[in-house]
C-alpha cells in the first residue's frame, strides 16, 4: 500500500470512519484529526489514496527517437557518445532525456566483459607444486614447513625442518621421491634460495648449479620456476598453505612443535583421505590416485596392492613429518 507523504490517517481509520455511526466531531476526537478530514473519507467509496502520477506522461522523445537510443546502446556505445552523435538528427536530444531513456529501457548500464577466467592446465599425477611456510615461533625458537601438492590428484605431503636451506629442501625431494606411490616429473617451484640461486644474478645465470637443481637433473625432473616477484604463479602452494594455517596453527592454541606437527598431520590425513574436492569432482585425493592408477600404471612405482593400503601410504607420508 502507498500512502500520500502528507495523509494524517491509514486504511483502517478511513475504514472505521466509512463504516462507524458516530457523529463527525466525536470521529475527529477520537482519531485524533480534523472534521474535514472525516467528511472527506465519511463521502468517499474508497480507502487508499489517489495516484498522484499524471495520466498521461509526455516525454521529448518519440518511440522510434527512444528506440534508436536503445540500439546504439546494444552496439556498446557509451552516453556521451550516443546523445553528441544524435544531436545533428534529433533536435530535443540531450543527456539527461538520454539518459532517461535508457533508464526506462534497462540500459542504463552496461553489462561487464565476461572475464577469462584462467585455470589449471590438466596434467597427469606427477606436477608437484612446493613452497614453504613458517610455523608460529614456540618454545623460543622458529621452525619452518615446506608443503608439496600434486596438480592432478591433490595428494598433500609436509615436512619439518629447523631451517630453510637448499640442503633441507633437496633433502625433502629424495624423500618424497621415496615415499610418493608416482613418479615426479615437474616441480615448480618459486625463486627463493632454497630452491634456485638464478634470482641472485644479474643476467639471470648463475655460475654454479644449485644443489636442487642437481637433485632434480639426477632424479629426471624438470624444475620450473615462477615469475619473480609473481608469487600468484605457484597459487595451488599458495592456496594449500593458507589452507593449512587457518585450520590448525591459526584455529587452535598450541604449546610446543610437537603439537603443531601432529595438529597438521592430522589435517593431512584429512586433506587426503576423507575430504571430497569440488575440483576432483567430489572424490578424495586417495579416490582420485586409485583411478587413475587403472588407467595410467606406467606413472606409478607401486602396485595396486600397496595402493589400496591407506595406512601404509599413511605411514609414508607421517615419516615426512618427522624430522
Amino acid at each position: 500500500m502507498h500512502y500520500h507523504r502528507n495523509a494524517v490517517t491509514n486504511q483502517n481509520q478511513r475504514l472505521l470512519i466509512q463504516k462507524s455511526n458516530d457523529s463527525l466531531i466525536e470521529l475527529s476526537e477520537k482519531i485524533q484529526t480534523s472534521v474535514q478530514t472525516i467528511i472527506k473519507w465519511k463521502h468517499l467509496k474508497r480507502i487508499a489514496d489517489k495516484s498522484s502520477r499524471p495520466a498521461m506522461i509526455y516525454y521529448a522523445l518519440d518511440n522510434n527517437e527512444q528506440n534508436l537510443i536503445a540500439f546504439c546502446r546494444k552496439s556498446g556505445l557509451s552516453l556521451d557518445d550516443i546523445w553528441q552523435g544524435l544531436t545533428k538528427y534529433i533536435t530535443q536530444v540531450n543527456r539527461i532525456n538520454t539518459y532517461r531513456t535508457l533508464k526506462r529501457k534497462g540500459l542504463n548500464r552496461l553489462p561487464r566483459e565476461e572475464r577469462d577466467v584462467k585455470k589449471f592446465k590438466k596434467y597427469l599425477p606427477g606436477y608437484l607444486h612446493l613452497d614453504w611456510f613458517y610455523l608460529p615461533r614456540l618454545e623460543n625458537n622458529r621452525r619452518y614447513c615446506i608443503v608439496a601438492i600434486d596438480r592432478a590428484t591433490k595428494w598433500l605431503t609436509v615436512g619439518f625442518y629447523p631451517h630453510m636451506t637448499k640442503g633441507n629442501a633437496s633433502h625433502f625431494l629424495q624423500r618424497i621421491k621415496e615415499e610418493l606411490p608416482f613418479k615426479i616429473r615437474i616441480i615448480l617451484t618459486d625463486n627463493g634460495f632454497s630452491f634456485t640461486n638464478k634470482r641472485y644474478n644479474r643476467n639471470g645465470k648463475a655460475k654454479k648449479k644449485h644443489l636442487f637443481d642437481l637433485f632434480c637433473k639426477q632424479f629426471a625432473i624438470e624444475h620450473r620456476l615462477t615469475q619473480i616477484k609473481h608469487p600468484w604463479t605457484n597459487g595451488m602452494a599458495e592456496n594449500i598453505i593458507k589452507q593449512i594455517k587457518n585450520n590448525t596453527t591459526r584455529k587452535f592454541t598450541l604449546n610446543s612443535y610437537q603439537e603443531a606437527e601432529k595438529c597438521i598431520q592430522s589435517y593431512l590425513y584429512y586433506h587426503n583421505f576423507v575430504k571430497k574436492h569440488r575440483s576432483l569432482e567430489f572424490k578424495t585425493s586417495y579416490e582420485t590416485m586409485l583411478n587413475y592408477y587403472q588407467t595410467h600404471k606406467h606413472l606409478f612405482t607401486r602396485k595396486l596392492t600397496d595402493m589400496q593400503n591407506s595406512k601404509k601410504i599413511l605411514n609414508n607420508v607421517m615419516k615426512l613429518t618427522t624430522y
